[in-house]
């Protein structure tokens, strides 16, 4: 087994579980929330919009286009692991495979250094949060995310495989698909500096 490729992948998943456990950054768009029926009792902004048409799905509904691309996801995630434990091929080109490595320890730093900008400065819990338009939000409006593309895509140039590019198609459209509904919810919430941030940042970069 390579040691320097299990060190990487290996530090690279253990920041992920650190920021998931103790500096998480909540969505309102995430599977969780959504899971949640809309009620007179949830946030007025939430019942607006596409975020609100989501959360009054049917069960089924919510399983099939919510509960089962989470758990794709989750496969995708999980798949450089699988990977690495049963030794499976690696990129043997040394220039793409460093590619790979160093995507990967430039996503995590993006998206872990971001979570802990925005957890330093609130909770991220029901209302106590803000519009971020400073620093690396003044270059992208999504950097958690754009971090963990990063990531995943350099996981794909160290482990070249064509059931994991696929996955990570799917996981890029299913995650724009979250973030077009965060972004309504911002827009209802923040109103027009919301709009004014988003004709001047890109989505990702």
């Amino acid at each position: 087994m390579n040691i320097f490729l299990l060190v990487i992948v290996g530090l690279a998943y253990f920041s992920l579980v650190i920021e998931l456990l103790f500096f998480p950054v909540p969505s309102v768009a995430s599977t969780y929330q959504l899971g949640y029926k809309a009620n007179e009792s949830s946030k007025k902004t939430e019942q607006k919009g596409k975020i609100g048409e989501v959360k009054n799905w049917p069960i089924w509904k919510k399983i099939f286009l919510l509960g089962l691309p989470a758990a794709i996801n989750i496969g995708v995630f999980i798949f450089p692991i699988i990977a690495l434990l049963f030794e499976m091929p690696i990129q043997q080109n040394q220039w793409l495979f460093l590619f790979g490595i160093l995507l990967v320890v430039l996503g995590r730093i993006l998206t872990f250094s971001t979570a802990l900008l925005i957890r330093n400065r609130n909770s991220q819990k029901g209302d106590d949060f803000s519009l971020k338009q400073t620093g690396i939000f003044a270059r992208s409006r999504n950097p958690i995310l754009l971090g963990m593309h990063i990531m995943i895509l350099g996981m794909l140039f160290i482990f070249p495989n064509i059931l994991f590019f696929f996955g990570i198609l799917f996981y890029f459209g299913y995650m724009h698909y979250k973030v077009v509904l965060e972004e309504d919810f911002l827009q209802n919430h923040f109103g027009e500096s919301y709009m004014n941030y988003k004709k001047s940042i890109r989505r990702y970069l």
